[in-house]
């Protein structure tokens, strides 16, 4: 119970965040612009929003209207290495929605179809004469996740910082064989949207 716990408060936490944060942000001026967000107003939300909630560390970044967005960190980003403003992190989830509406604003442009093989770019790969860009956005492709790999896996923690190339992650996931034929079925694969991008 307390894992769920955990988990459901995180995941409500950044609606806090997000209220908190926007309630600094000034309102808007007679000239209908939005102030600047100050970043020294800032820090002490994310130090008691960390404290108050068991965050180990939190990067914020908030933009109004034309003005440079303000980024704020609190925290640690590993034990001993503190987060700072000028981190780099993966965005994760994001990404997928990101890919998959920008695909179909292609499709809408008429540039690509959800039917176009991925054999039109990558004609070396697995199945690509069969695998089309639509499957890959809806997780029908076939190809397995790499991140279900034990190789992968141990060398993700052995050097958590590296950066790995579309290559390495696609020659892992076809080592892995296939789930199923393409668009027989649905398995989501960090692959698809790797390649996806």
């Amino acid at each position: 119970m307390r894992i769920g716990h955990v988990l459901v408060s995180r995941r409500l936490l950044l609606p806090v965040i997000v209220a908190m944060l926007f309630s600094t942000v000034q309102p808007a001026t007679s000239e209908g612009s939005v102030a600047s967000t100050d970043a020294g107003g800032l820090a002490p939300l994310l130090v008691e929003l960390r404290e108050n909630h068991g965050v180990t560390g939190l990067i914020v970044g908030i933009q109004a209207g034309d003005n440079p967005p303000v980024i704020v960190a609190a925290g640690e980003s590993l034990p001993g290495a503190p987060a700072s403003a000028d981190m780099h992190f993966r965005i994760g989830a994001l990404s997928i929605t990101t890919l998959t509406t920008i695909l179909l604003q292609l499709v809408d442009e008429g540039v690509v179809s959800l039917n176009t093989p991925l054999a039109t770019w990558f004609p070396d790969y697995p199945h690509a004469d069969a695998i089309t860009v639509g499957m890959l956005a809806a997780s029908r492709s076939g190809y397995r996740d790499y991140v279900r790999d034990d190789g992968f896996i141990e060398a993700f923690y052995d050097d958590v910082f590296k950066i790995w190339t579309l290559d390495e992650l696609t020659a892992i996931t076809f080592s892995m064989g296939m789930a199923f034929d393409p668009g027989e079925g649905f398995q989501y694969s960090h692959a698809n949207f790797i390649i996806l991008g």
